[in-house]
């Protein structure tokens, strides 16, 4: 890596020597350097890294990150940091640079690209590897479709590791049938996986607790780590607290124990907590650096995601779009309620219609008020999708409702309908209480709504804040 990229955000005192080099690693155990190392010298609490610079020169070591004055030979270049650990974290995060691909967006360095697909097409794929090669970037995570794996998009890719989280509803109107689904998910971990040149003491990473990943385990032989909460397994957790809050847990990392907190929201979100601790344990980072990284990450834009607001109720964006994404958030949600649960959602035009009822059933159950309303009815007629939605309904149990008279008695369940999304979404903060939680679900993260043809700017999260504006404004 090129040395002026690597010192990006250090705090320096000062340079001495020749920094027209490049760094070939960055090691801060004297031992693990090699020709062209950067070598961090840190105080420890039995050992004092600035005494093994000169092991660290002998191994070498080109480069020497220090905060105690030391006499520096003439072939190394020394720089001198006010806090050496505190550089060592910045080092660190500089030279693993990482890309990803994935349904939000494609972005490495400070580049940013919208994303077509949640994996991109094979020539394109490979097009956005090379040039992340070329910027220096040196580790990918991709989010893999099952379009992507039935349609061969992936195959001459050399993945160090696999992680399959969960198989629900979705894409039928692809793949037609749940298990055409699962044997397109296990194609990556029985073919693509397999070819791989990369050598790691495991390939797979597998939810011990879901029956999908069950299968995968006893149906691909390849070595395999566990996590999950409720089985037995490699990587899990004890004694987490869940709240609006956000996570606190003590996770097991096959044998090493540490305990986390995070802001992020609901037991899915520990299950990918886990899923993440247990990809970065294979690839060898240390308990200290899983454990910064899952509490330096905030948000996931549109998961679960928080609108502030100071109108004494919580507001989520989510991108469920299943039936199945649905019903998980707000089983969650209805752990951690305090009143009631109020769902905005729809349901995406020319896409699989069988799961329509389903939704409507699954956000009913679990919301005191639900809005039925558009997502992104492409081709359909709207009012055509929200019918089909309503079928899964049961009546008997959940009120249909006017939209302009939204009062429920204690204890009794309703719905209404408003076809217009943003129309739904004001609908919903107008009618909520001090307490409540309102749901946005099945769009997200994305910023526009397709009607017909044509893809117009909507971005739940906007129209949520402009309304609570004008929500303050007004009052």
């Amino acid at each position: 890596m090129k040395f002026s990229r690597l010192l990006e955000g250090l705090d320096i005192i000062n340079i001495f020597g020749d920094s027209n080099q490049d760094v070939s690693s960055v090691c801060y155990s004297a031992d693990q350097c090699e020709d062209g190392s950067l070598f961090v010298a840190v105080t420890g609490l039995k050992h004092d890294g600035h005494d093994f610079i000169m092991e660290a020169i002998d191994c070498g070591a080109r480069f020497i990150v220090y905060e105690k004055d030391f006499h520096a030979p003439s072939q190394v270049t020394a720089i001198k940091v006010a806090d050496s650990r505190r550089a060592l974290s910045a080092l660190a995060k500089n030279y693993f640079e990482c890309g990803v691909l994935g349904t939000v967006n494609y972005r490495y360095n400070d580049k940013t690209f919208p994303a077509p697909n949640t994996t991109p097409e094979s020539y394109e794929l490979q097009k956005i590897l090379r040039e992340m090669a070329d910027d220096e970037v040196t580790h990918v995570i991709a989010e893999v479709s099952s379009h992507a794996v039935d349609l061969k998009r992936v195959d001459d890719c050399d993945f160090d590791l696999g992680v399959f989280t969960n198989l629900t509803r979705d894409h039928l109107d692809y793949h037609l049938t749940m298990e055409n689904y699962y044997q397109a998910k296990k194609r990556f971990f029985a073919e693509v996986l397999p070819q791989s040149k990369k050598v790691h003491p495991q390939k797979m990473v597998i939810n011990a607790d879901d029956q999908w990943g069950q299968r995968i385990l006893r149906e691909v032989k390849l070595p395999a780590i566990t996590y999950g909460i409720e089985n037995d397994s490699a990587i899990g957790a004890t004694n987490y607290e869940l709240s609006l809050a956000g996570i606190k847990a003590r996770i097991n990392l096959a044998g090493e124990t540490c305990s986390i907190t995070s802001t992020l929201i609901g037991k899915f979100n520990l299950y990918n907590i886990l899923a993440a601790a247990a990809a970065a344990s294979i690839l060898k980072i240390s308990s200290s650096a899983i454990k910064r990284g899952i509490e330096n990450l905030f948000y996931v834009p549109g998961r679960l995601e928080k609108v502030d607001s100071s109108s004494g109720f919580n507001i989520f964006v989510d991108y469920a779009h299943t039936d199945d994404a649905l019903r998980r958030v707000l089983q969650n949600l209805d752990e951690l309620k305090k009143k009631r649960i109020i769902t905005v959602f729809g349901c995406g035009g020319n896409r699989d219609r069988g799961k329509r009822p389903l939704m409507g059933e699954a956000a009913t159950t679990y919301s005191n008020l639900t809005i039925v309303t558009s997502d992104n009815p492409r081709l359909e007629d709207p009012l055509a999708i929200i019918a089909e939605i309503e079928t899964g309904i049961d009546s008997s149990k959940i009120q249909k409702i006017k939209p302009g008279n939204l009062h429920l008695k204690n204890g009794t369940q309703g719905y209404t309908v408003v076809p217009e999304r943003r129309k739904a979404i004001e609908t919903a903060i107008s009618a909520a209480q001090a307490g409540d939680i309102i749901l946005i679900a099945g769009k997200g993260h994305e910023d526009y709504q397709i009607l017909g043809t044509d893809k117009v700017p909507f971005d739940d999260r906007v129209v949520v804040k402009q309304t609570l504006e004008e929500r303050s404004r007004l009052q």
